[in-house]
């Protein structure tokens, strides 16, 4: 899988003001709150045909969106570009970085510094600017849904991204019931997914070269009144679409594979958030796992 970094919003010499790490779809999702009904249309559209539908015409991203061409490029400039032609650059760009070959990320690792060096710095940099880069209030929504007893909790991934949603659930699984990883059959997946209806939350975790699959069940649990939440990258899965909480995570490596240890660094940082809002009620259920855990040892 090869490896990239979150592309930048702004900083070109033609465009939009400012420069973050994170991507044009992250950018979006942050300032949702202040944009107008006319602009959230095309905010919608924009996310749930990421990034491509950016790169086709105002015209067909207006008529998406059904809205007029005047407020996409209206919508282009509260992002803080100068235009929508802006905008497409900035897409451009990103999908270019997003794309990058496992060749051509082994082929730039170079110098006298040593492979073990350049794996250390790609993983404290991804961590750093993992943690930075999530806006607080979401993090806050996210841990309260997985605090949430009364929620059952199913966390899903891809043979890849599967790791992390296996250690989510290692890790609440002794402070709070009903936290299941959902099984990969399709009946036990659907008989799960049909007893969280209404109330259940899903954690998906899905990274570039993205999973139909994944989608597929986010798609049928949102449909079910499931609360999905997603781990992705800076350029966010088309789950991004179904979910109603997103978190995202540097996948940048040193060498041609993408890593997940940043993710991770992130989903044990939001378990020590739930046990932490848990509070008593976590630690009493933990005694208890810890004490038949003892016994079974």
């Amino acid at each position: 899988m090869g490896a990239s970094d979150g592309a930048m919003t702004g900083a070109s010499e033609d465009g939009a003001a400012g420069s973050s790490t994170r991507s044009v779809a992250e950018h979006i999702r942050s300032v949702m709150p202040d944009l107008t009904p006319s602009e959230r249309s095309i905010a919608r559209a924009l996310l749930a045909a990421y990034p491509t539908l950016g790169l086709d015409t105002v015209a067909s991203l207006a008529a998406h969106a059904k809205v007029s061409a005047p407020t996409v490029v209206r919508f282009a400039r509260h992002l803080g570009f100068d235009g929508f032609r802006s905008l497409q650059r900035a897409l451009r760009e990103e999908l270019a970085v997003k794309n990058q070959s496992n060749l051509s990320q082994a082929e730039a690792r170079g110098g006298e510094r040593t492979t073990f060096d350049h794996a250390r710095d790609a993983y404290l940099t991804g961590i750093t600017s993992t943690f930075a880069d999530n806006d607080p209030a979401e993090l806050e929504a996210v841990v309260g849904l997985l605090a949430d007893e009364g929620r059952p909790l199913l966390a899903v991934g891809g043979a890849y991204s599967g790791a992390v949603t296996r250690t989510l659930i290692a890790q609440l699984a002794p402070v709070r019931r009903n936290a299941r990883v959902l099984e990969p059959h399709v009946i036990l997946s659907s008989t799960e997914m049909a007893d969280a209806a209404d109330r259940g939350v899903l954690v998906v975790a899905d990274v570039r070269r993205y999973d139909p699959e994944l989608a597929k069940l986010a798609e049928a649990a949102h449909g079910q009144g499931i609360t999905v939440v997603l781990l992705t990258d800076p350029w966010l899965s088309p789950i991004s679409a179904f979910a109603e909480r997103l978190l995202t995570a540097s996948v940048k490596a040193a060498g041609p594979s993408d890593t997940l240890v940043p993710m991770l660094a992130l989903v044990e940082g939001v378990c020590e958030l739930v046990v932490e809002a848990r509070g008593k009620y976590g630690l009493e259920r933990l005694q208890r796992v810890e004490q038949l855990r003892s016994y079974l040892a």
